[in-house]
């Protein structure tokens, strides 16, 4: 692999954060590059440098940091310098990490026949004030597992359920029990074929999507089982074109939801209560939710007919009330929340938009790129060690975001077609 000059630039952003009113209209609250600090130093060349800090327990040699990339021959990991480490020519895979952060199960894009699980290497040792992480060499399973068109993989409350379009069959999986010598799932549910999605819960149960009838495309509910399958509870029967779901937290503080036409689903496991959220909009549809646990925030897309899609909508899991904020320029799916309570928007006119989730307000743009067609690039965001990372597949980089601009980390020898960071805990 060719790497070019990297700067490693920690991103510090505080957003202001406080409750107010409905304000759909665009608000810019810049803050400028002073405002996000970082602690760098000039190496002999001049460039930029990450500053170390050492405390007594941070005696490990190990980064807690890899990279898993796709590209259309195999599946990559990296070290946190992007270096390979290990290369699977495996074909093209679409990635879903646990989440202890260790293991990735990577789905056959290509084929839609199987799926396998990669073991990254990466594992932390609790001892008791501190963790330290540790590495090994990345692994995989020695067999990949037979499938039916596996779509939506969900890791959740130390499982993970894989979801087959082609048969409806959830296989369910615990953390504890992977390994890359027997890749065999604890159990796997009996459903009807259609686009779904499984979310394992903190109970012990799992909530799946049914259809209306055999032959539907998509489904129309969402219900509660256990692993024999029987039925325990049904959240909702009336999400007409489900698709996009959220999830986080546990115990009393567990919420999912889902995107359906004409409105959102959010379920609270706990009290076993199902708010419908009716989207403003006739032909209003939400296809995208993003969450992180503990946040009393859903973040969603927001379209509507065949218009282009330039709204966003922040929902109060708390209240119940929908916000909707228009952004400047179009988007599609480049969409990240981050655990701060902000969600960033990556919009085809280059600018890197952050929605401050308590105000639902624009609170910061980043002149990021160029602006590209949505059509001809499928930007990835995701956020690592706190930074905000931008892989842009067909530029070949992979970008970090330092206050109001992007710099480039790495340029790939490959066109990456997905990326996941890997960071056990």
């Amino acid at each position: 692999m060719k790497l070019s000059n990297w700067k490693s630039i920690a991103l510090l952003s505080v957003l202001t954060l406080s409750l107010a009113a409905c304000n759909t209209d665009e608000v810019k609250e810049e803050k400028t590059a002073e405002q996000v600090t970082a602690h760098v130093h000039k190496d002999e060349a001049g460039h930029n440098e990450e500053t170390e800090h050492h405390d007594e327990h941070e005696h490990e040699e190990a980064s807690n940091l890899r990279f898993v990339v796709s590209t259309a021959d195999g599946v990559k990991v990296l070290d946190d310098k992007y270096a390979e480490i290990k290369d699977f020519a495996i074909g093209q895979h679409a990635f879903n990490v646990t989440d202890d952060g260790r293991y990735v199960f990577a789905r056959d894009a290509a084929n839609k026949d199987s799926y396998t699980l990669i073991d990254s290497g990466l594992y932390v040792e609790d001892h008791g004030d501190h963790a330290h992480p540790y590495t090994e060499e990345p692994a995989i399973a020695k067999t990949e597992r037979a499938a039916d068109k596996p779509a939506h993989m969900i890791s959740h409350a130390g499982r993970t359920a894989i979801f087959n379009d082609g048969n409806g069959e959830v296989d369910v999986y615990t953390n504890a029990s992977l390994a890359t010598d027997n890749l065999k799932p604890d159990y796997t549910y009996k459903g009807i074929a259609h686009h779904g999605v499984a979310v394992p819960l903190s109970n012990g149960f799992l909530a799946t999507t049914f259809v209306e009838k055999a032959g539907d495309a998509l489904p129309i509910g969402v219900k509660i089982v256990d692993k024999d399958g029987i039925e325990q509870a049904i959240i909702t029967e009336s999400c007409a074109g489900l698709h996009g779901t959220a999830y986080g937290g546990k115990g009393d503080a567990e919420k999912l939801a889902f995107g359906c036409m004409s409105k959102v689903v959010v379920y609270d496991v706990a009290t076993n209560k199902v708010t419908d959220i009716v989207l403003p909009d006739e032909g209003a549809r939400v296809g995208t939710v993003k969450h992180v646990g503990g946040s009393d925030y859903f973040f969603t897309n927001y379209s509507v007919g065949n218009e282009a899609q330039t709204k966003v909508g922040v929902i109060n899991s708390k209240t119940g009330e929908l916000k909707l904020v228009e952004l400047p320029s179009a988007y599609k799916s480049a969409i990240l929340v981050t655990k701060d309570d902000t969600a960033y928007v990556l919009a085809e006119d280059g600018n890197l938009y952050a929605v401050d989730l308590k105000t639902a307000k624009i609170s910061l743009t980043i002149s990021a790129f160029n602006p590209f067609s949505l059509d001809e690039e499928a930007p990835v965001l995701f956020e690592a060690n706190h930074h905000i990372y931008v892989l842009m597949p067909s530029y070949q980089k992979l970008y970090q975001v330092h206050g109001n601009h992007t710099d480039e980390v790495v340029k790939f020898d490959f066109e990456p077609t997905a990326i996941v960071p890997i960071q056990a805990h």
